[in-house]
């Protein structure tokens, strides 16, 4: 059977891109609407966010892999204030969302 859900790396990061978003006022879920929507307690989401938890449940982790899939999948969740400058090309270029 093959794991079909995000490491513990790409919810953090995830996570982290997602609490930046809600620093520069987004309106998406918060972290503790997250964790409900995920069956997990806020402060274990909180501590695989700060690198606390080197393992997580799997089945935890399976959830809270839907949840992100879901979120990230509303159409409104695809607007961001967010903005980066993308220095990949010749000329820098100002992106904006993540």
């Amino acid at each position: 059977m093959r794991n079909e859900y995000l490491s513990i790396a790409q919810i953090q990061s995830w996570l982290n891109n997602h609490k930046k978003r809600l620093a520069f006022g987004d309106s998406i879920p918060t972290v503790s609407e997250i964790a409900d929507k995920a069956g997990i307690s806020r402060q274990t989401l909180y501590a695989v966010l700060r690198g606390e938890r080197k393992e997580f449940g799997e089945i935890a982790q399976i959830r809270l892999s839907r949840v992100i899939g879901q979120i990230s999948s509303e159409p409104n969740y695809q607007h961001s204030r967010l903005s980066r400058i993308d220095l990949t090309g010749a000329v820098p270029r100002i992106r904006f969302g993540l």
